[in-house]
């Protein structure tokens, strides 16, 4: 029998077609995270340490690990306790602690203790949404990405990271945050928690801090992008600020987390930015008294630089006593306002000086203010016994 050539290729397509149909149906019953559904960690999963990797540990059933995914942490259950360790390579668009989210939380990354290699990506989702982190207000965990024992290992945002924090405990880039070799590549830091970088980072965009306080600790020397400090935002640490600094009206810098030195390369102060130096005496700088190192120091011509001085617990602070605030070289110093806000125990007064260095000087009240003192005293004494 005769057969016609059309009608025997229609029918050889036949198995193709329940192939790539029993393909599809295979692919739709796989659990899949979508972009806008959020994947939060419940630790159900168990594991001492509990893994990133295990299926059972987060809601959706899948772990999290796409351009869209958004991991969530959000309670205080006894997973959260352990350190949670990548075990492979992952990429988040979000990683969020949300509002009870009251338990510590170190997440290695790592497969297992010393072992290396593992990245935790922040990358733009399907949207074109920049990758953030975000820590809610009512968040009191203290929040580590990078634990204790990891080498060599890093979080690498292939481009802008915003960092959203509001919580009350502090978030840690216990590791190197890198880019990939992505040039530009910037981190805004918003809100009024504390972001801390540990690390020696090396991302060479733009540093943006918008609220809260950013602790530099680790040398971000090879972090050459430009670093801004707005209004209301603090900038600290005890490590090395790669970029040049320039400090807004409102803003402040402020080295150590308590008593620290800072090194920086440039700073530049606009009219109204604040230092802030905590002292208790002047034997060691950077232990006994906050210093910050640097190649240039700014001042505002014809404007106002406000200096903040404090100090806590026992302070031994006389007449005479000096203090390098700024170790490097200093311009526009006779065309400044300083502005000494003095809340130490120090009751006499303070000098700003500047040779090689801005330094502070205590200072004793002459002797004509300092007998119009005693005298304000004894009369205040004298009416005090009059009304007794």
């Amino acid at each position: 029998m005769k057969t016609n050539g059309r009608a025997g290729s229609k029918m050889s397509l036949i198995p193709t077609a329940c192939v790539v149909l029993a393909a599809v149906l295979f692919l739709a019953s796989q659990p899949t995270a979508q972009a806008e559904d959020p994947n939060y960690w419940t630790g159900a999963g168990g594991g001492n340490p509990a893994l990133w990797s295990n299926n059972s540990n987060w809601s959706l059933g899948v772990l999290p690990n796409s351009i869209d995914a958004i991991a969530v942490f959000y309670n205080s259950y006894t997973g959260l306790s352990n350190p949670i360790r990548m075990h492979g390579s992952r990429s988040v668009n979000q990683l969020n602690f949300s509002a009870d989210a009251d338990a510590d939380v170190t997440i290695s990354l790592t497969s297992a203790a010393g072992t290396t290699g593992q990245i935790l990506n922040f990358e733009v989702n399907s949207d074109l949404q920049a990758p953030q982190i975000n820590v809610d207000a009512d968040a009191t965990g203290n929040f580590q990405l990078g634990g204790t024992g990891d080498t060599e290992l890093y979080l690498r945002a292939r481009t802008g990271l915003t960092i959203n924090h509001a919580g009350s405990g502090t978030l840690t880039f216990g590791q190197m945050l890198n880019t990939l070799g992505t040039v530009g590549a910037t981190v805004t830091k918003n809100g009024t928690g504390t972001l801390i970088f540990a690390a020696d980072n090396d991302y060479t965009g733009t540093t943006t801090v918008n609220g809260g306080v950013l602790l530099v600790n680790g040398d971000t020397t090879a972090a050459t992008g430009a670093v801004s400090v707005n209004n209301g935002a603090t900038l600290g640490g005890t490590g090395t600020v790669g970029g040049n600094i320039t400090l807004y009206a409102g803003g402040t810098v402020a080295a150590g987390a308590s008593i620290g030195e800072l090194t920086v390369q440039d700073l530049t102060i606009q009219d109204g930015g604040i230092l802030d130096f905590e002292l208790t005496s002047n034997a060691t700088p950077g232990t006994t008294y906050d210093r910050l190192v640097g190649d240039n120091l700014y001042l505002p011509s014809g404007g106002t630089v406000n200096l903040k001085l404090s100090g806590f617990g026992v302070q031994s602070i006389t007449g005479g006593d000096s203090f390098t605030l700024f170790s490097g070289t200093v311009h526009d110093f006779g065309t400044t306002t300083v502005n000494i806000v003095n809340d130490t125990d120090w009751t006499g007064g303070w000098q700003v000086s500047e040779g090689s260095s801005l330094v502070l000087t205590a200072v004793i009240p002459e002797p004509s203010t300092l007998g119009l003192l005693v005298f304000a005293a004894l009369c205040g004494f004298i009416r005090w016994r009059r009304r007794g």
